[in-house]
C-alpha cells in the first residue's frame, strides 16, 4: 500500500495531475502536449519549453550577431569611399 502524495516507485505526484482529453475523453497526463491516445493537442509547444537562460542566451547572441554585421558592412563602406 502506499502512502497519500507518492506513487508506487516512491516519487513524489505534486506536480503531475491527470485530466481528461477534451476529444476523447480518455485520462492523460496534464503535461502532455498531444493525447497520446488520439493525438488531440493539448498544449501548444512554444518556447517555454527551454529554460530562461538558454532564451536569454539566444536574445543576447542574435542582438551581438546583428551589431557585428551592421559594424561590418559600416566598416566595408567605409573602407569603400577612400579607395577611389
Amino acid at each position: 500500500m502506499t502512502s497519500i502524495g507518492k506513487s508506487d516507485t516512491g516519487m513524489e505526484d505534486d506536480d503531475m495531475s491527470m485530466i481528461n482529453c477534451p476529444a476523447c475523453k480518455k485520462e492523460i497526463s496534464d503535461m502532455a502536449e498531444t493525447c497520446p491516445h488520439c493525438g488531440h493537442p493539448i498544449r501548444k509547444a512554444t518556447l517555454n519549453h527551454y529554460p530562461t537562460g538558454v532564451r536569454v542566451a539566444v536574445i543576447i547572441g542574435a542582438i551581438l550577431g546583428g551589431l557585428v554585421m551592421i559594424v561590418a558592412i559600416a566598416n566595408a563602406i567605409y573602407n569603400l569611399s577612400y579607395t577611389w
